[in-house]
């Protein structure tokens, strides 16, 4: 894949609200890694980060009405998207917070719980499939 310093790139892990530019390249251990820079018409968000081939696919530069139609989720919409969009995968409340930039990890266990009550996902003990780690997970 050939990523160019500019292109518009999604991250897989939240395609619909993790939309941006490569701002630069380096090599680093043999590998080509890539500056991610979220749009900054999206409210929440992500500071610059080095990501990996694969950690994105490219796409096309967002609407603006695409862009208020996220800005205006609620955090249980964006737990939500997320979740349906990484299904069957199961997350922990703490790998949501940080995948969705929310404020308060009571954010993310509060809508995950929410939309386990409500037959929206299950939720109970598991790997998250992040950080690996053996806690209370959520998947869609």
């Amino acid at each position: 894949m050939s990523n160019q310093v500019g292109e518009y790139v999604r991250l897989l892990l939240a395609p619909r609200t993790r939309i941006g530019t490569i701002k630069d390249t380096k090599i680093e251990h043999d590998q080509t890694v890539y500056l991610f820079h979220q749009d900054e018409r999206f409210a929440d968000q992500l500071g610059d980060y080095w990501a990996e081939e694969g950690d994105f696919e490219p796409c096309e530069r967002p609407t603006d009405e695409y862009v208020a139609e996220i800005n205006s989720l609620t955090v249980p919409e964006k737990v939500a998207q997320f979740l349906q969009a990484n299904r069957p995968s199961a997350y922990c409340d703490t790998c949501i917070q940080k995948a969705l930039n929310l404020k308060r990890h009571q954010q993310a266990q509060q809508a995950a719980s929410g939309g386990a009550a409500s037959g929206g996902f299950i939720r109970g003990a598991g790997t998250c499939s992040v950080c690996g780690k053996n806690v209370e997970v959520t998947h869609a």
